[in-house]
């Protein structure tokens, strides 16, 4: 095989493969994104519902510490809190299709893309709580421009008290 061919391969399995989803966007960025975007769109219920929770939310390799105060955001760095009471885990994949706007955050979680991890009983509630509001208000509409039905993220009883039982474990 020549040395062109031999370059044709090598790019051609490198293209292919598949490379981490990395935020790419300085914090202030993001700080800018949400308040313009989502903040506004945030429906007062679920921030009061809310209240004071610490968040590790992980993105692929990238970890971003988030903290709020009576439903307001309060910290925001890339640097995890310590002792999170939430910690929401996004696949590189829900990552990039809701960066594309191909994906709403009711699909990714729908589909394990995004999976959000309470660690004690009343974060648990809070979390079951606030979908089920996100679903309803239709901000996933709002915000990502994606329709998906309120039932969708509606677990059987027995669902949520698991979850419950798992979160005070």
């Amino acid at each position: 095989m020549g040395l062109a061919a031999r370059l044709a391969v090598a790019f051609l399995l490198l293209s292919s493969l598949s490379f981490p989803y990395e935020i790419k966007s300085s914090r202030e960025e993001l700080l800018a994104q949400y308040y313009a975007h989502i903040d506004p769109k945030i429906p007062k219920s679920a921030r009061a519902i809310l209240g004071d929770e610490k968040v590790n939310v992980i993105v692929g390799r990238q970890v971003i510490g988030i903290e709020t105060k009576r439903g307001q955001l309060s910290y925001f760095e890339f640097q995890p809190v310590k002792n999170p009471t939430i910690v929401i885990i996004i696949s590189e994949e829900a990552a990039e299709k809701m960066a594309r706007g191909e994906s709403g955050l009711l699909a990714a979680l729908e589909s394990g893309g995004v999976r959000i991890e309470p660690k004690n009983l009343l974060s648990a509630i809070k979390v079951e709580t606030i979908k089920r509001i996100y679903a309803a208000s239709g901000a996933d509409e709002k915000i990502f421009g994606h329709k998906k039905s309120p039932s969708a993220l509606l677990p059987s009883v027995n669902s949520i008290a698991a979850r419950i039982r798992i979160a005070a474990g």
